[in-house]
């Protein structure tokens, strides 16, 4: 339906008239009387609008309306008293609240998984009807879509003992957003407010508009973080707040007047566009202490009036005069009232214009211009003319581009020369023309030479934009740089070119030794602003960020020692950031995802350290414990559940080495169920479905391993025919694809030890396939080739296990002809020896080898169980490694009994050794089920 133009509306004067006739009249007469006025529909619509308002406020009031209407008070049944109830993981506690349509109670989780709280909304006895019921199911369904740090999640979903649904939604305590912002600069109420934005945002790319954005539906918790209240639940519950124009109004359409935006008024379609308006008048509220009409309405009608009749004053311009009787104004405002000015005023005025068209066309776009304003950026909220680019550009670079505007005006104009000269030194001078050239020549390369080579394609650009900055930033920080503004921008530069050349964690060009160089010139640059601003904490977040750069990039190098230093050193300046904000999440999960980085170096189980297995695994247990509090505090934070997985699987890992394999259940049990509630949260979450059946596959092996088989293999075959849907609906997503071969193997593996070898073949055969099917599609995926390898090699040894030598012996022939190269040298690490023993183990058991060919064989053979045997016996403590080598001698034994009897059962005596020693220790898993033990 088009929205009415301006012309189409009714005059206020009539309309007031009209209003002050019906009010005075009993409710039940109105109707008649509207009708009998002749006045136009438009004039009626708007009448009949503003007494639904005037009714709301009243009923806010104490005289009765929604409430306390009859029907609620005597054709539901009384309510029932839930406390002590359990429903689902939550045991109810006491009643928070309750409204029309439903309660609220407070419930404590109560399954032994973890601790946390949350509240459970549960529709009221008698509220069942078709259209409620579908009403709730519409705002679960509404709630589930939406996963966000800054949105009250939903958690659980079901229906009570006596058969009433309830929607369980994390628990928010904290402060509206206004009463938070008392006080705060205004750099904080704006990242306050961008919290906000983002949430609303992400609302509606999921295809939601909140329509009810107002203080008491946006909380700010203890540690700062901003919580928007579930859509539909709050108004539900709450349909009237207060007689001062807070009153939402009752129906198809609830709003808030004092913060309901004009189409939303007039009772037009509402869409996106209602939503910037509200965030419009709640930022105004943020920043001045006042709403921007209405400032001294009494009721909810003249509320409504207001947002169609007032035009909104400039935020700056705002006094004490103009905020109405008995309305203060935010002190910390008055101070500072002058930072409004300009660029704020426009941003308010555009997010607060009567027509939708005239707002920003996205809450993205109104959270940009904030974004643009903090950091010394243009907004869009203004004409952006050559001379305000030119004001923003200089204030952003105070040092450089402002001695260099310098520079460039003496060139121009003689008598601006002499000025010049008069103040600024030789020295300075030399050095703002320096400056000047420097800027000028970069901006001509830019325009240039990086366009022409960025025609020829991505990489020749941005190789040639590499070039081109190293060697501006290289002859700006040859200088002595004391600017601290200056400084900070050159690290920020170095960095972002050390992520192009060779950052391990981003597509990069492959030029690891040239981003190192970059990183150790940002770390110097920023050491040396730590020294004029030790205290500075937006560098001590920027040495966290370099320093965990440099660890990342010479771990891959392989220089360990080094990679301990840079990442003891992330997690000092992490532990530093956590302590001067303890009550902000990002810096605590920051320091504990620190803390795992630098203990992974000490000690990983699967991958080269340092060896100090103690160290590593007390750290390790230290960091659970701390998460553990962490959860305690935020049991639904989406953040905070992801980041528990990959620090329990952690600690499953030091279990299993230990071959403590009930702790490793415990603790997958403890990681599967954060993944369960991460996907309760979003169900349709590629993100949140990848992490669960990545945890089933866990829990499954643990499963195995304390020998609940039935159980592990169901659970393995769950985790499959997830990754099997995801794959499904996206067929050309090969990481899908491949998580689903992740899947297949592991499993088939799992079958093997347990000796089902014709299972362990036909699960191993779908894994071979798939990986062929991927390689033949993505050639370009390094990983796969590797992958493939894997397959093969286990599929041969499969087929030779099955009795099917032929298949064995042909398979092996074409690995060995990928592998060509690697056979040509003995085996040098693990993988290699994996290989040599598989290769003896089929070729030797399918027959037909030369004696030459059989002498090397078995040769690379023993060399790579020497390696095995070496690796456990350095790592005593280490029950998987032990595990590994017994199984390898005992397979190599097997193999040589066909030509050397004797070597072979001596080989297979030294397997079984290791192999009952973990048995008597009780580190031995039940998937090992050997005829000889």
């Amino acid at each position: 339906m088009p929205s009415p133009s301006s012309a189409d509306l009714p005059d206020w004067a009539q309309v007031r008239a009209l209003f002050d006739q019906l009010a005075a009249l009993p409710p039940a007469e109105r109707e008649a009387a509207l009708a009998a006025s002749g006045a136009s529909a438009a004039l009626q619509q708007e009448v009949r609008s503003l007494l639904v308002h005037a009714d709301a406020a009243r009923t806010a009031t104490g005289g009765g309306g929604f409430l306390a209407t009859p029907a609620a008070a005597t054709q539901a049944p009384a309510d029932a008293d839930r406390n002590g109830q359990r429903l689902g993981a939550w045991r109810i506690d006491g009643l928070l609240g309750r409204g029309g349509m439903g309660e609220v109670w407070s419930a404590q989780r109560d399954d032994g998984a973890f601790d946390g709280r949350a509240a459970i909304k549960v529709l009221r006895a008698g509220m069942d009807s078709q259209r409620v019921l579908e009403r709730f199911a519409l705002e679960q369904r509404a709630l589930a879509r939406l996963n966000h740090p800054h949105i009250a999640h939903l958690l659980d979903a079901g229906r009570t003992a006596d058969g009433l649904p309830y929607i369980v939604m994390e628990a928010v305590t904290g402060r509206p957003i206004d009463a938070a912002c008392a006080g705060l600069p205004v750099a904080q109420r704006l990242a306050l407010f961008l919290q906000l934005a983002d949430a609303v945002a992400h609302a509606h790319r999921a295809l939601l508009v909140h329509r009810d954005l107002k203080p008491s539906n946006v909380l700010v918790t203890g540690d700062g973080q901003v919580k928007l209240l579930d859509f539909g639940i709050a108004k539900a519950l709450d349909p009237l707040e207060g007689s001062d124009g807070h009153a939402t109004v009752a129906g198809e359409r609830p709003f808030t007047p004092h913060y309901a935006s004009p189409e939303q008024v007039r009772g037009e379609p509402v869409g996106t566009a209602t939503d910037i308006y509200s965030l419009g008048v709640l930022l105004y509220l943020m920043l001045t202490g006042q709403r921007p009409t209405g400032r001294s309405a009494s009721s909810a009608a003249e509320a409504a009036r207001c947002v169609l009749e007032e035009t909104p004053l400039r935020p700056s311009a705002l006094t004490g005069e103009s905020t109405g009787p008995g309305l203060a104004v935010d002190p910390q405002w008055l101070a500072t009232r002058r930072t409004l000015e300009g660029d704020l005023d426009n941003v308010l005025l555009k997010a607060l214009d009567k027509s939708p068209a005239g707002r920003y066309a996205s809450v993205d776009a109104f959270a940009a211009d904030l974004r643009a304003y903090l950091d010394g950026f243009p907004v869009s909220a203004r004409a952006a003319g050559w001379a305000y680019r030119a004001r923003k550009f200089v204030g952003r670079n105070r040092l450089g581009v402002g001695l260099a505007t310098l520079a460039l005006v003496a060139v121009v104009g003689g008598g601006a020369l002499a000025t010049w000269q008069a103040v600024v030194a030789q020295q300075q001078r030399d050095l703002a023309e320096r400056r000047f050239d420097e800027v000028r020549r970069f901006a001509r390369t830019m325009l240039f030479e990086v366009d022409t080579a960025l025609r020829d394609g991505p990489t020749a650009g941005r190789e040639k934009l590499v070039a081109t900055t190293l060697q501006y930033l290289d002859r700006l920080s040859a200088e002595r740089l004391t600017d601290a503004d200056l400084l900070r921008d050159v690290a920020e530069a170095y960095e972002r070119v050390g992520d192009i050349q060779g950052n391990t964690m981003q597509a990069n060009l492959g030029r690891p030794e040239d981003a190192r160089r970059s990183f150790d010139k940002a770390l110097a640059l920023r050491e040396s602003l730590a020294k004029l601003a030790p205290d500075d904490l937006k560098n001590v977040q920027g040495l966290f960020t370099i320093q965990e750069r440099l660890g990342d990039q010479t771990r891959a190098a392989g220089d360990l020692p080094a990679a301990a230093r840079h990442y003891g050193e992330a997690l000092r300046h992490a532990t530093t950031l956590a302590r001067a904000r303890p009550d902000d999440l990002k810096l605590q999960l920051r320091r504990i995802e620190a803390a795992r980085y630098r203990a992974s170096v000490d000690y990983w189980p699967f991958n080269r350290s340092l060896g100090r297995y103690a160290e590593a695994r007390a750290q390790i247990e230290q960091l659970v414990a701390d998460y553990t509090t962490l959860l305690a505090r935020h049991s639904a934070a989406p953040e905070v559940l992801e980041h528990g997985g990959g620090l329990l699987n952690q600690r499953s890992d030091f279990q299993r080495v230990a071959g403590d394999y009930p702790a490793s259940l415990a603790t997958q049990r403890q990681s599967h169920a954060l993944a369960t509630q991460l996907l309760a949260q979003q169900p349709d979450n590629p993100r949140w479905q990848r992490w669960l059946y990545l945890a089933e596959g866990r829990l499954a092996d643990a499963l195995l391993e304390t020998g609940d088989t039935a159980a592990g293999v169901a659970l393995w075959q769950q985790s499959i025919a997830r990754r099997e849907q995801v794959a499904q609906a996206d067929p050309s997503n090969e990481r899908a694809q491949r998580n689903l071969a992740n899947g297949y193997g592991p499993l088939a593996e799992q079958l093997f030890t347990l000796g089902r070898h014709a299972e362990a073949l036909a699960w191993y055969q779908r894994e071979n396939q798939l990986l062929r099917d991927l390689r033949a599609r993505h050639p370009q995926v390094k990983a796969l080739v590797g992958r493939l390898n894997e397959s093969d090699r286990d599929l041969a040894r499969q087929h030779l296990l099955a009795g099917r030598p032929a298949e064995a012996l042909a398979l092996q022939r074409e690995l060995d002809a990928r592998r060509a190269d690697a056979l040509a040298q003995p085996p040098a690490d693990a993988e290699a020896a994996k290989y040599a023993l598989v290769r003896a183990q089929v070729l030797l058991g399918a027959g037909g080898v030369a004696a030459d060919q059989r002498a090397r064989l078995l040769a690379d053979a023993r060399a790579g169980l020497a390696l095995l045997e070496a690796a456990a016996d350095q790592e005593p403590f280490n029950a998987l490694l032990a595990r590994e080598a017994g199984l390898a001698a005992w397979t190599l034994g097997d193999s040589l009994r066909r030509g050397d009897a004797a070597a072979g059962a001596a080989l297979q005596q030294r397997g079984l050794e290791r192999l009952r020693a973990l048995q008597t220790a009780g580190h031995l898993p039940r998937t090992v089920v050997w005829p000889a033990l």
